[in-house]
């Protein structure tokens, strides 16, 4: 095979050799189509332990030797090799039937000829502004970038076209910014206004509307892997919009960039971050979960955690990031070692690899839209007024209640003992001395956890009569009653003596742990007396908790009222013998 340089290839050489040559824009290619296969990142497939991606495998002294002798095509192995007439010495091989073009040749003659200057992956070039390019039509451009536009048409031998009419200008910016056709009026206003700066304000307005905005968000919602659903398995839904309507505003209020990554990356965890910031954190939730019965929990976590290295490394860093997960990268400069560093920052989430199709996987956060937010608004204001009218009428009617509680309520006189007043529409009064059958047995070996409960004894004194000691996990069950209905108001309470402040544990309770924990309770912790009332939980459900804990040697009255207007009153009362 005879390889020569026609006058083509030579004219080419010459127009090349006025010009810097990119290894990035015009030799990587050629390299990489031509060379690589047997001269690149591949162990596998390299020949000669020769690589020419990298630049000091290229410039190598390999016993008097230089693949590439930057500046000196004589001694360049490589230009040798690309010239030669014998087919056992011509690179690219004659089998491989990839033979290089005459401008490529003459594109790596003036590449060596210059210097062979490598460049590092695009993506870690810091950018640079480059010179303004020579022109002969200086008069045609109107900003630096028309000069780039000319310099390629004038090298081309192409005319400008003529200026567009005013019509057809304000049709193509507003489909190229909004993507969408512009209206008559539209039309209209533009070709009425004369001034020197119309067109800019027909700029102006364009990316401050919500069609902009929404051009630029589809885009990024695209690349950001967005969806409603759950995608695999029996595809459910999921509630992402309030992070691309997040994304909507950051276009349209010309979000800084910095901050739109920031908050993307890592919002929930910026210093007491707001709604909106951990809103915009959703981007790490967009990708595709499972709750498949075969599904290995563990295994999607994994599969959730690569995915967002994939589409961050996609997205910000402008590469591929996933080759490195099983092996350093061929192409891109990423070890494996140096993958799984990166890996280790997402590699900290909260959400578990069993995700659920009813609905967002917790942690989640309460979104509610502007209309909503401002109705809050207005109700909570409303609620701090009448609160405080609520507050004033406690405090002139605490002394009043005092006496009542005192004096009616909880010692009234029944012949020569004293006891509660029995309110109307009574369900059930348990005197706790009446419970002998029902305790627990002391040392009692629970079958389901195999654990040894405590026990509940009967004693002489109480508030009232006899009363109860509770030790360990003693309990009394108490059947046949207690099914109150949650548009019913109804009212529970007891009396409780501690000499610890500090116990916890429940006091008492009526709960369907098959039923979402249907029922009500109350309880102590560490101290501070709390209690539930229980639809769905954690759905709906109220749980209120008492901020001061129980005096040591004083006993609690607790009472609990539900209604249309819901309170608890828990309170503590003198020591009683």
């Amino acid at each position: 095979m005879r390889r020569i340089l026609n006058l083509a290839a030579l004219t080419a050489s010459l127009q090349l050799s006025a010009e810097s040559i990119s290894f990035n824009k015009d030799v990587r290619p050629i390299l990489s189509s031509k060379c690589l296969n047997c001269h690149g990142p591949s162990e596998k497939s390299r020949k000669a332990d020769l690589r020419f991606d990298e630049e000091n495998s290229a410039f190598k002294n390999r016993d008097g030797l230089q693949a590439i002798k930057p500046g000196d095509l004589a001694n360049s192995e490589m230009w040798h090799r690309i010239i030669s007439e014998d087919p056992d010495e011509i690179m690219p091989p004659p089998e491989f039937k990839n033979e290089l073009n005459e401008n490529e040749i003459a594109i790596l003659k003036t590449w060596i000829e210059q210097g062979a200057k490598y460049e590092g992956h695009w993506a870690f070039v810091k950018p640079k502004t480059p010179n303004l390019p020579k022109i002969k039509d200086t008069k045609w451009p109107r900003n630096t970038i028309d000069r780039f536009l000319l310099a390629r048409l004038e090298k081309d031998g192409i005319q400008p076209s003529p200026e567009a009419d005013r019509r057809t200008l304000v049709r193509r910016l507003t489909l190229d910014l909004t993507g969408l056709h512009p209206t008559l009026t539209e039309v209209d206003a533009f070709l009425s206004d004369k001034s020197p700066n119309a067109y800019e304000k027909v700029v102006d307005r364009l990316l401050a509307s919500e069609e902009y905005a929404e051009r630029m968000a589809l885009i990024w919602m695209d690349a950001s892997r967005y969806g409603d659903t759950s995608v695999f398995h029996d595809d459910g839904p999921r509630t992402m919009w309030p992070w691309r309507d997040w994304v909507l505003n950051a276009y349209k209020n010309n979000m800084p960039f910095d901050q739109f990554t920031i908050e993307q990356l890592a919002g929930d965890l910026l210093p007491e971050a707001n709604v909106q910031q951990k809103v915009a954190s959703g981007f790490n939730r967009n990708h595709a979960t499972t709750d498949e019965g075969g599904a290995i929990a563990e295994e999607f976590r994994v599969e959730y955690v690569v995915d967002r290295v994939k589409t961050t490394g996609n997205i910000w860093m402008g590469m591929t990031l996933e080759c490195a997960q099983c092996h350093d990268h061929k192409y891109d400069p990423i070890s494996q070692e140096e993958y799984y560093r990166f890996y280790a920052f997402f590699n900290n989430n909260a959400d578990p690899g069993m995700q659920t199709r009813r609905g967002n996987q917790a942690p989640v956060i309460d979104v509610i839209s502007p209309t909503q937010l401002k109705f809050k608004e207005e109700a909570e204001k409303k609620i701090a007024g009448i609160q405080k009218q609520l507050e004033a009428r406690r405090q002139d009617a605490k002394d009043d209640f005092d006496r009542w509680a005192e004096d009616q309520f909880l010692e009234a006189s029944t012949g020569d003992e004293t006891g509660p007043v029995e309110p109307a529409g009574l369900t059930a009064h348990l005197a706790l001395d009446s419970f002998e059958k029902n305790l627990t047995p002391d040392n009692v070996r629970a079958k389901s956890d195999n654990r040894l409960h405590g026990k509940a004894k009967v004693l002489a004194s109480g508030k009232y009569g006899g009363s109860l000691k509770i030790e360990g996990n003693g309990f009394v069950e108490v059947k046949g009653f207690g099914d109150l209905e949650w548009n019913r108001p109804f009212s529970y309470g007891c009396w409780v003596r501690t000499n610890n402040g500090n116990q916890s544990g429940c006091i008492l309770g009526k709960m369907n742990e098959g039923n979402s924990f249907r029922g009500y309770d109350l309880w102590l912790q560490n101290g501070q007396p709390g209690a539930h009332i229980i639809h769905k939980w954690q759905d709906n459900a109220v749980k209120v908790v008492g901020k001061k804990k129980l005096t040591p040697k004083l006993s609690l009255i607790a009472r609990l009222k539900n209604s249309t207007k819901s309170f608890l009153i828990i309170q503590n009362s003198p020591s009683f013998k």
